[in-house]
């Protein structure tokens, strides 16, 4: 999939399924700046009153294992002193949701 077809995912439904999923605040949703070649579409967004960032992968080489590594080694990372932004659960309490097709 490449960036313009994620963005169009993303506007048919899949940022109402991410809001869902992770108790997103729908109307703080702004789309940040991206590079060419990123593999990441990237929100900031409203949970409750705290800002967070929603993060939203969608090349095909960045499966759920490699992703859930990344996201483990972040915390790892924070359980050793390191500041780092933790990564934020899902309602149902999973780092990582499937949103699309």
């Amino acid at each position: 999939m490449d960036r313009d077809e994620a963005e169009a995912l993303c506007s048919a439904g899949v940022l109402d399924a991410a809001c869902a999923a992770f108790a997103l605040r729908r109307e703080t949703l702004k789309q940040l700046d991206d590079y060419e070649g990123c593999a990441n579409l990237v929100w900031q967004a409203q949970r409750g009153v705290e800002p967070v960032f929603l993060r939203v992968s969608f090349r095909p080489e960045r499966t759920a294992a490699l992703i859930q590594a990344e996201l483990d080694f972040v915390l790892y990372l924070a359980g050793h002193g390191v500041r780092v932004a933790r990564p934020l659960p899902s309602v149902s309490g999973a780092l990582i949701e499937p949103l699309g097709p």
